[in-house]
């Protein structure tokens, strides 16, 4: 009876000092965001079977075409995914249509043309292509940024003190950073309206001109950009 007793204690204290190991609970996450991936694609391929059959057996054309409704109708709306279903089908070149999504009532008489692709019934989807994939991030050269804000400048002229225009300290309640740039709010004025900044804000036009608020830079980019670009 100890020796269980002492078993049962020391199963504890293992699983106690593992949920404190941080690359035991990474694992745990791991496999646990590997399965629910796995059961969305799952669910999405069992979707896309029964949209694949609703299609087809709406077709009254030999297989050419069909309307929304009857597809809904047919589904009985008991496809979570139906839109994204179609959607996916669309883009993999199996069926074209024009709504960018379906409604019930309003798009019933909306026509889904079948591409010759979708007789075959090729696409599928799986673990691998159920997500979209992670975007590329990369540092974008400061001549093509035409005029954006970016934090990591910002973060780098935290040591700056020197106002870029009158060249005196800037103290913190009186500091406005531009670009990486230290200025003074009142030595800064807006190239639309030629107001002072007021607030810690940097409105930057799309050629890199401070504005003192987001309407005076829609303003000024929708007179400056069209002379721009010719």
């Amino acid at each position: 009876m100890m020796g269980e007793l002492k078993d049962r204690i020391s199963a504890f204290e293992e699983s106690a000092r593992k949920a404190q190991d941080p690359k035991e609970m990474a694992l745990k996450i791991s496999e646990f965001s590997d399965r629910k991936k796995y059961n969305f694609a799952e669910g999405m391929q069992r979707d896309l079977i029964s949209t694949r059959a609703a299609l087809r057996n709406a077709s009254t054309d030999g297989l050419k075409s069909c309307k929304f409704g009857t597809v809904y109708k047919q589904t009985e709306g008991k496809i979570a995914n139906l839109n994204k279903i179609l959607r996916n089908l669309k883009k993999a070149g199996e069926i074209g249509f024009t709504p960018e999504i379906f409604f019930e009532g309003m798009h019933d008489d909306e026509i889904i043309q079948f591409f010759p692709l979708f007789l075959h019934g090729e696409y599928e989807i799986n673990h691998d292509n159920v997500f979209r994939p992670g975007r590329n991030t990369k540092d974008v050269p400061e001549e093509e940024r035409h005029g954006r804000s970016y934090v990591k400048e910002n973060l780098q002229s935290k040591d700056k003190k020197e106002c870029e225009i009158c060249k005196l300290e800037v103290e913190e309640r009186e500091r406005l950073v531009i670009r990486g740039d230290v200025y003074h709010f009142f030595c800064v004025k807006c190239v639309q309206c030629n107001s002072t900044a007021r607030e810690k804000s940097d409105y930057v036009t799309f050629d890199g001109k401070f504005c003192c608020s987001s309407n005076c830079v829609k303003l000024y980019d929708a007179g400056h950009l069209n002379q721009a670009r010719g």
